[in-house]
């Protein structure tokens, strides 16, 4: 059999479980572990997480299939099965470092105008006081806050 079919085959195992309460409820019971004291998971962490199961599966399913089969051939055979499946499903892994600079470039672009909005008071003779905090600015507070967060 050829390597297409063989990983058009794993696709359709992969699916029928998707399909059936998210991967046969398998990820009611994933979803205990890792527990932190100090913090629960990252969006990034928790799509990792996930990710090693549908690989796994995966894995495991092509094993399972082809007995004689090397771990090195049956990881090449999961991948790219695995990979549709599981971005179907759960949608790509974000890179969490675009979203930490797009928190930080956010919140300094209002910082600034915050900032050049008081430097226009004072210099019109108005009271020197603190930044005003805008909505805008609020906001990017809260999404950096969040990220750092986890």
């Amino acid at each position: 059999m050829a390597q297409h079919d063989h990983q058009d085959r794993l696709r359709t195992e992969l699916t029928a479980l998707k399909d059936e309460d998210d991967f046969a409820r398998g990820l009611d019971y994933l979803c205990d572990y890792p527990k932190f004291e100090s913090r629960d998971l990252t969006e990034t962490e928790r799509d990792l997480r996930d990710w090693g199961y549908v690989y796994g599966l995966a894995f495991g399913l092509a094993l399972a299939a082809n007995p004689g089969m090397t771990h090195a051939d049956a990881a090449k055979l999961a991948y790219l099965p695995a990979l549709k499946v599981f971005v179907e499903w759960s949608g790509e892994i974000e890179d969490p470092g675009i979203k930490r600079e797009e928190a930080i470039r956010r919140l300094v672009q209002q910082f600034e105008k915050a900032s050049d909005a008081r430097e226009a008071r004072i210099f019109a003779g108005g009271q020197f006081g603190p930044l005003e905090m805008s909505d805008e600015l609020q906001g990017a507070m809260c999404d950096l806050v969040t990220w750092a967060r986890g």
